[in-house]
């Protein structure tokens, strides 16, 4: 729309000089021809003074007379021929400034003319140039129309969603809640259960290095075999506390915790299979938990969009009551405007003069934001503030 408004504002302008331009070269074209008729009218008395000089030469040849004997004439030229001459003289040279001012004028004629021209083709380009992109603006309008068309026909299928969903958002504020309960308190066994998840991977970690530890421990027993076995074989044969056992102090002070480390061994064999057991179990639990999160996940973006259309529909709802009650108030308005126009067309003096008049209104509460003015302003009828200003009697002193 602004482009069209730019396009006919140049197209105004174009014509505009173009009138100025005609006016222009009328005014030129009568003044040429008002110079035309004055060099008409010199040529006639040219004419007629070149025939009155004519005939005064031919006078003057017969009437001359000699005076002396050497044959001297003597050119006497009385004063009215000089005055013709001088006239004759004049009107040339007014001839030609006149032939000359008309040359001008032809000149100029033809540049305007050719500006004209070049104005009339460049009006005309411009208003081919404007009438296609008006049509691409007609049809862009259309094409806006119908996509306007379209999403108010989608928001009234909205309207009508909404308004079918009014009837029952008291049981959907319920599921709402329980929906937030239920995923809080999916997300909280998730992040338990990961808490968990990563205790029994440290503790398999641990468990995994003790294992590699002993392992290490037993290969490195393991290489001295036949001092082991040999001295293993005779102390086991022998009384451990007897005093003729051949093992060394340090394998009869290891020799003491055999057992307990078979205990230790065999304990840990059963925590790292509960373990295990339990991780498994756990995670066999995650797994339809993190099957059902999508669904949860979509259902609360449904009622999250639902609840974003309410909040919009309850918007455009208090922004049209507001609109109404502003309607009513400036119904209201203008009838005690009326009302008090007639009173004071009715009680003014015939003697007093009016020179001005002028009606405002207090601002709406509406269009305030502050309390304490909605409790100040808030009346049955909103209020009016007249000024009258004007003369009485028609002296110099001013009455309002």
């Amino acid at each position: 729309n602004q482009r069209v408004e730019e396009l006919h504002n140049l197209i105004e302008i174009k014509t505009k000089e173009k009138n100025k331009l005609d006016t222009l070269l009328q005014d030129m074209e009568k003044d040429l021809k008002d110079k035309r008729v004055e060099i008409a009218i010199l040529d006639k008395e040219l004419s007629k003074v070149n025939k009155d000089m004519k005939k005064v030469l031919e006078y003057s040849i017969y009437e001359q007379e000699p005076t002396t004997v050497e044959d001297e004439w003597l050119w006497n030229i009385p004063e009215n021929k000089m005055r013709s001459y001088m006239d004759l003289a004049d009107m040339k040279t007014r001839s030609k400034v006149l032939f000359d001012e008309i040359i001008q004028t032809e000149q100029d004629i033809a540049k305007l003319q050719k500006k004209q021209s070049s104005i009339q083709y460049a009006i005309n380009e411009s208003e081919k140039i404007s009438q296609k992109k008006i049509k691409n603006m007609e049809e862009l309008c259309n094409r806006l129309e119908l996509q306007i068309t379209k999403e108010k026909n989608g928001v009234e299928d909205l309207e009508k969603s909404l308004n079918e969903l009014k009837g029952n958002s008291f049981n959907y504020a319920n599921r709402i809640e329980t929906l937030e309960k239920e995923l809080k308190d999916f997300r909280d066994r998730e992040i338990e259960y990961e808490l968990m998840l990563k205790d029994l991977d440290r503790s398999l970690d641990i468990i995994q290095n003790k294992y590699q530890q002993i392992t290490i421990k037993e290969e490195m027993i393991k290489k001295n075999t036949i001092e082991l076995d040999y001295t293993a074989n005779l102390g086991l044969l022998m009384d451990p506390y007897s005093k003729l056992n051949l093992l060394p102090v340090q394998y009869k002070e290891e020799y003491r915790y055999f057992a307990t480390n078979r205990i230790l061994q065999n304990a840990l064999l059963v925590l790292v299979m509960v373990c295990s057991l339990a991780g498994y179990a756990q995670r066999s639990k995650i797994e339809p938990l993190e099957a059902s999160l999508p669904n949860k996940y979509s259902e609360l973006s449904l009622l999250n969009l639902r609840q974003e259309i309410k909040e919009i529909v309850e918007n455009q709802n208090t922004a049209a009551n507001t609109f109404q009650e502003l309607i009513n108030e400036d119904k209201t308005l203008s009838n005690n405007m009326v009302a008090m126009l007639k009173y004071l067309s009715n009680k003014i003096p015939d003697s007093f003069r009016v020179t001005e008049l002028a009606l405002n209104k207090i601002i709406s509460s509406h269009l305030v934001k502050d309390r304490a003015w909605d409790k100040e302003t808030k009346l049955e009828d909103p209020k009016l503030i007249i000024t009258l200003n004007g003369f009485y009697n028609q002296n110099l002193e001013q009455a309002s």
